[in-house]
């Protein structure tokens, strides 16, 4: 039987709920609080109200036919000023696996004034250890790492000392069971599951928190979408194979000989040859200020917030899936640029799902937020230092 997508994300909306309800709706117990201090100071250091969030975010990978368009361009996000906890836990862990496979440094290596990169120093990750947060992303991280854990096990805190937001361990995590049901299900792809603490302000404190994973695309395209390393038109790329550019006649020839093949057609206005493929979105130009540097399948912001007493939960993400798009026909001489320099036929393009919703919840219960193509799902949970002070 062939379900179709209304059918098939009701399937995966009633999943989510019933896996809900499974889930104890009770304050955090000692277990939950595993991260922070045995031994409390009798006041916090601030009179912050603080929570803690449990976010899993997951692709739908049940194959369906969308009808909604969405555009292929992204809604870039600058994440400066931010809350970044995941560039440090990742790069962190990528170092880590890289020692894993180093062998220890001998005792002759030791007493070199120069440290070796070729082996592993005794408690080398302890003696430098990376700083628990930053704001934006670090230029250099996790510039080598393919894709990231989905689910991520931090070091925890203590909400009477802290100074601001940190991860939890994952035996804190109570959505375990929820995530485990959709992969089994085979409807879903967990790319991100994670829980923090974090004091929450009003609305214009402007708190938020980076959240990013799943596949690295940074290799292959640039945070707009567009291959790297692009050249500019058959001339270009022969110069650089120490050919020599293509003559006038040479370029004519060229033109009419794919005409006469049928590889090339000539439109005249806006309309797009490929009746089957998007257009190619015209290149913007930018100021890469703010912007992320890494190129993750899941990228963007999410910002918890009260007004009054009431939490609030703004989602901004972007999910990033590689596509394929033909350049949009132009002038007549524009694309006859386009045809010399092989760019008629599809190309790759790492298109966009963007997702904002924004919606009041409550403490303590499970709220499901849908898109087509991912889904997310959170929980704000009260601490000790919830209420009011």
């Amino acid at each position: 039987m062939t379900l179709t997508i209304s059918t098939r994300r009701l399937c995966l909306t009633l999943l989510v709920a019933a896996s809900s309800l499974l889930l104890p709706l009770v304050p955090a117990t000692a277990s939950a609080q595993s991260a922070a201090s045995t031994t409390q100071p009798a006041t916090p250091t601030n009179n912050w109200r603080w929570f803690e969030v449990e976010v899993l975010v997951f692709r739908h990978t049940i194959g369906q036919t969308v009808a909604e368009r969405f555009p292929l361009a992204i809604q870039p996000q600058k994440i400066s000023g931010s809350d970044d906890l995941l560039s440090p836990y990742f790069e962190d862990t990528y170092r880590r696996a890289l020692l894993a496979g180093l062998d220890d440094c001998q005792v002759a290596e030791l007493m070199l004034e120069t440290p070796l990169l070729s082996c592993r120093y005794h408690d080398e990750l302890e003696l430098l250890p990376l700083p628990g947060a930053w704001q934006g992303e670090k230029p250099s991280a996790l510039r080598g790492l393919a894709k990231t854990d989905v689910v991520i096990d931090g070091a925890g805190g203590d909400i009477y000392q802290a100074q601001g937001p940190f991860l939890l361990p994952a035996d804190s995590l109570e959505l375990d069971d929820m995530r485990q049901q959709l992969v089994r299900s085979g409807q879903a792809e967990p790319i991100l599951h994670l829980a923090w603490r974090q004091p929450v302000f009003n609305r214009n404190s402007n708190n938020k928190i980076r959240l990013f994973g799943g596949v690295n695309f940074s290799e292959d395209y640039d945070y707009l979408g567009y291959q790297r390393d692009d050249t500019d038109n058959l001339s270009t790329m022969a110069q650089q194979n120490g050919e020599q550019p293509l003559t006038r006649m040479q370029r004519i020839d060229k033109l009419l000989s794919a005409v006469d093949q049928q590889q090339l057609n000539f439109t005249l206005g806006e309309h797009n040859s490929a009746l089957n493929s998007p257009a190619l979105p015209p290149k913007p130009a930018y100021r890469s200020a703010g912007l992320p540097q890494q190129v993750w399948e899941l990228d963007g912001l999410m910002h918890i917030f009260l007004v009054g007493n009431y939490l609030h939960i703004d989602s901004d993400l972007n999910l990033r899936e590689e596509a394929f798009a033909t350049p949009a026909a132009g002038t007549l001489a524009e694309q006859a640029e386009q045809a010399l320099a092989g760019q008629t036929a599809q190309q790759r393009f790492l298109r966009a799902y963007h997702f904002a919703q924004l919606r009041r919840v409550i403490s303590h219960e499970t709220h499901y937020f849908d898109h087509p193509k991912f889904g997310v799902v959170v929980q704000i949970r009260r601490t000790d230092l919830s209420a009011r002070r």
